[in-house]
């Protein structure tokens, strides 16, 4: 099944970090939006031919969300708090359950957390991921691409 984000992906969250803590419990961020933003640049190679030749270069990661502002969910709280006291924290997005969905994984750490003030309509944040880079161990720590969930079934 090809990975599909949007309406049919589901976002997850854990405290502790993808790369050094499997166990635990992902649990579902409930998002109503997805912008992601994944690009890697393009690195001129070229010698001296007529045409400019290229190969990619350093790659860029981030992923804009839209949920509902609710402080009594522990979902809202785990991403305000991950913003509020600059802690990395596990997050993945997958194609369905944490357990069978494709989708990637990555420690990152949220660099936006914006609450819309239109005083018509319920409230919402806008948060902004990116990779945390280093993991606790200090060992680089990139986006991973699953094809079996992020979570064992129990």
């Amino acid at each position: 099944m090809a990975f599909q984000g949007g309406h049919t992906g589901r976002a997850y969250a854990h405290t502790g970090l993808a790369s050094v803590d499997t166990a635990g419990t992902w649990n579902e961020v409930r998002v109503s939006s997805s912008d992601p933003q994944v690009t890697k640049s393009p690195l001129d190679v070229s010698a001296r031919e007529a045409w400019k030749s290229y190969t990619q270069g350093q790659g860029d990661f981030r992923i804009t969300y839209e949920m509902a502002r609710d402080p009594q969910r522990t979902d809202y709280q785990l991403i305000r708090d991950a913003f509020n006291n600059g802690t990395p924290i596990a997050f993945a997005e997958l194609d369905g359950d944490k357990t069978t969905g494709e989708g990637w994984k990555a420690d990152v750490i949220v660099t936006e957390f914006n609450e819309s003030t239109d005083l018509g309509s319920a409230r919402s944040t806008r948060f902004t991921i990116v990779p945390a880079g280093q993991n606790a161990a200090g060992t680089l720590s990139l986006p991973t691409h699953v094809t079996s969930g992020v979570e064992s079934a129990s």
